[in-house]
């Protein structure tokens, strides 16, 4: 049988759009880039022969290896270690097994043999080589806060500032000052969302009502916007004088005639019904005639130190029961007010309310009442 003469095509020409034409043709390329690379594999070799940096091939890739003094923490070492590293680990491209690689892989070699013969090679320009507890960590850079992030951390700052050890009272005031004094003019920024900028302040500033409060929005606003990061923000601008602002107009308050003060002292019956009993109603009522009568607040009313007992206070002053018509025939009363001050009723005017109405709660003559 005559043997098959083998030519470069066999008889078939390549990528003539048949299977085995493609799959020869295929061989074919694959062939000349074997032939390409293992061509400049050999002339690079040659090259780099006098090179401390040598090229080094595996199945999948190309590598570089040297001898090298310095550690990775970049110490010297008293016996050279042998390195190894791969080139497509390093992030310059890919390095298959063709010419085009081999020349780049060449020019690598070339570029860290210069630096060790310097004394300059440093790991720190490969951080691709190092192990991964050397290797520099990647700084991310912040992701912006958005005004509701900056709040919080604004209340963290704030408390942060005040002290510990208050009493229920001044932390009462702090939390105070926080509502109604801080978050009450962040409120006007429209949105809590986005990030903190110069426009969304201006539209906060501009949004509050032109009143003598517009001046505290502003400060609080500004005050924020710095501590935000926006040095050079200022609001100036939207500040008013005090006599551009506009005064709400208040109703003046009228005094009740005594036919009015009468007149709402007779309605306690009708207001209990027949759900209230009538000891529950006269105890309002001689509650509403105190106060008609003394000008007294709630508090005052229902703290009367001697009510029905001789009370003496803490300068020494006698105080006789005020049912006791007797032995306090004047109806002075010791009570509690706000500033913790004494209130003495002394007889200057009598009251509205008539005397035959208030006999049952031993209210002979009311008087007007006076701080000493």
């Amino acid at each position: 049988m005559r043997e098959k003469n083998k030519t470069p095509n066999d008889g078939i020409i390549p990528d003539d759009g048949t299977y085995i034409g493609s799959k020869k043709g295929k061989a074919l390329r694959e062939q000349r880039l074997k032939e390409e690379f293992d061509k400049t594999w050999e002339s690079q070799k040659v090259l780099l022969r006098d090179s401390q940096v040598k090229l080094y091939k595996d199945k999948a890739t190309i590598s570089l290896q040297w001898q090298s003094y310095i550690d990775y923490d970049g110490s010297i070492l008293a016996i050279p270690k042998r390195r190894l590293k791969s080139l497509g680990s390093l992030g310059r491209g890919k390095f298959p097994h063709t010419a085009e690689a081999v020349n780049r892989a060449a020019a690598i070699a070339k570029e860290i043999d210069l630096k060790i013969k310097a004394n300059s090679f440093d790991w720190l320009d490969y951080p691709q080589w190092l192990p991964d507890e050397l290797k520099p960590k990647k700084i991310e850079p912040e992701k912006p806060k958005t005004i509701e992030e900056w709040i919080k951390k604004y209340e963290a700052d704030y408390w942060s500032r005040k002290s510990q050890d208050k009493t229920t009272k001044q932390r009462y005031r702090d939390e105070k000052n926080w509502d109604k004094g801080i978050v009450r003019y962040l409120k006007f920024i429209p949105d809590w969302s986005v990030i903190p900028s110069k426009e969304v302040f201006d539209e906060a500033c501009k949004s509050y009502p032109p009143s003598v409060k517009r001046n505290d929005c502003c400060s609080v606003i500004r005050t924020f916007a710095l501590f935000c990061g926006l040095s050079d923000y200022k609001n100036f601008q939207f500040r008013i004088l005090k006599k551009q602002a506009k005064k709400r107009t208040k109703n003046p308050k009228r005094p009740l005639s005594e036919a009015e003060i009468l007149a709402w002292y007779d309605k306690f019956p009708q207001w209990t019904g027949i759900k209230g009993s009538p000891s529950e109603w006269r105890l309002w009522q001689w509650v509403y005639a105190m106060q008609a009568t003394y000008g007294f607040r709630n508090h005052e009313v229902f703290n009367i130190y001697n009510m029905n007992c001789e009370y003496i206070d803490e300068h020494g002053r006698y105080y006789r029961p005020f049912t006791d018509p007797i032995k306090n025939p004047r109806g002075i009363i010791y009570t509690e007010i706000r500033s913790l001050f004494e209130r003495l009723i002394c007889q200057t005017y009598q009251s509205a309310v008539p005397v035959e109405k208030t006999t049952d709660f031993t209210l002979k003559k009311f008087y007007l009442p006076y701080l000493r």
